[in-house]
């Protein structure tokens, strides 16, 4: 949630995390781990990640 980047290298932030799983919700797990990443490479363009990211996803 710490992640810098965006137009205004602000923080990826709870509420924006939120909403990026709320879109991706439906879609098949590839599929998501594919936008996760996407989102966050495109989000963090040309800052450095300052952190380790880990996301966990369960299938039901």
């Amino acid at each position: 949630m710490d992640q810098f980047g965006g137009e205004n290298n602000e923080k990826f932030n709870v509420p924006r995390w939120k909403e990026m799983l709320k879109e991706i919700h439906g879609k098949p797990m590839d599929k998501q781990k594919q936008i996760v990443e996407e989102r966050m490479k495109k989000w963090m363009a040309n800052t450095d990640q300052i952190d380790d990211i880990l996301v966990i996803g369960v299938q039901v």
